[in-house]
């Protein structure tokens, strides 16, 4: 992997680290975000608006290729988990690992990490 392949991951990774998204909360905005990124890169997308607990979520299908039988589905999610007291961090759980710093929080290391080298990897192929 090339150094700048790395740093676009970890930039995207920065970016979505950085959205609220703790579970009774709304990801809109992280959602839009990825579908702006797709929107760059001529990636067809669906949201899919759904209601859980009487909060809206959204849900996002992305196509990369030809619209074909066959394939394979990559699957994420963009909740995390409430941080607890943040004066508890010695980070903002909310902000991504900057220069020099680890990754943080499960956030980074799960669900957005994953999705980050997907975005990544996917627009590259």
């Amino acid at each position: 992997m090339s150094v700048s392949t790395s740093k676009r991951a970890e930039a995207i990774l920065e970016k979505l680290v950085g959205f609220d998204t703790v579970s009774d909360k709304s990801n809109l905005e992280l959602i839009e975000w990825i579908e702006n990124y797709l929107d760059q890169h001529g990636v067809w997308h669906q949201r899919v608006q759904e209601n859980h607990g009487g909060k809206d979520k959204t849900s996002l299908i992305a196509r990369i290729g030809p619209e074909v039988p066959g394939g394979i589905v990559l699957s994420g999610h963009t909740d995390v988990v409430p941080p607890g007291d943040s004066s508890a961090w010695r980070h903002d759980p909310f902000a991504g690992p900057g220069e020099g710093r680890e990754l943080l929080g499960g956030s980074g290391r799960r669900g957005r990490g994953q999705s980050a080298w997907r975005l990544r990897d996917q627009i590259r192929l």
